[in-house]
């Protein structure tokens, strides 16, 4: 499961980067705007808000230096594209370490009449994957297993 992902996020990475060189090899010293479309439906947001909440990844999200430097002028359009492939890397791992590990990052762009990039930045968490541990103590610490029985509550 975990292949297949890495596997769709490569490719969905190739196929963005050849879009970028399919928009104008010729553009340089431009700006952008960019925004976040994240996909909230099939997510389980709404639903574990008591571990965390979408508002907090997508701030996490606009941290990043494709959201946070858009105002600055990019040199060219490989110098987005490595700031963005970046940052995708980084919604991947902020998206593992919740238990997202089908998360599809796409991207993007449109140039219109004003020469201003418009990029946007689509991420589908799609399902979590949840880990459950059964922890057994063989022995005769009954400090520990005092200890245990007040972490883990009654089974």
């Amino acid at each position: 499961m975990v292949l297949k992902s890495l596997l769709l996020s490569i490719f969905i990475c190739l196929m963005s980067f050849a879009d970028l060189f399919a928009i104008d090899g010729d553009l340089h010293d431009f700006f952008y705007q960019a925004e976040l479309v994240i996909d909230m439906e099939r997510s389980l947001f709404g639903r574990i808000g008591d571990l965390f909440t979408g508002s907090e990844i997508e701030e996490d999200i606009l941290e990043l230096r494709t959201f946070s430097e858009q105002n600055k002028r990019v040199s060219n359009m490989r110098a987005l594209s490595d700031r963005l492939n970046s940052d995708i890397n980084e919604i991947h791992k902020k998206a593992h370490t919740l238990g997202f590990y089908d998360a599809a990052v796409r991207y993007k762009i449109h140039v219109p009449e004003n020469n201003r990039l418009l990029l946007t930045v689509f991420v589908d968490f799609g399902q979590i994957f949840k880990l459950k541990l059964n922890v057994n103590y063989i022995g005769k610490d009954e400090e520990f297993q005092k200890r245990y029985k007040e972490i883990i509550g009654p089974q």
